[in-house]
């Protein structure tokens, strides 16, 4: 049980991991600090072309937006 305890947070403590850079959103400007301290060492992806679905009725290209999952 103390080895459990040893990584629970006192009362009004926050993990430092959930503020600035290094908070999981935070992809970009974590990018940003690593290539201005020169640790930047990996290629970012490009954008990926994703296929277009077409209209049945007028041909333009459908913007998939999200999908819903089955039932």
């Amino acid at each position: 049980m103390w080895l459990l305890m040893q990584h629970v947070l006192p009362k009004g403590f926050r993990r430092v991991r959930d503020y600035g850079f290094l908070h999981g959103n935070a992809r970009k400007v974590l990018l940003l600090v690593q290539k201005v301290l020169g640790v930047w060492n990996r290629i970012v992806p490009e954008t990926i072309q994703r296929p277009t679905f077409p209209c049945r009725h007028c041909g333009h290209p459908l913007f998939v937006i999200g999908f819903r999952p089955p039932k």
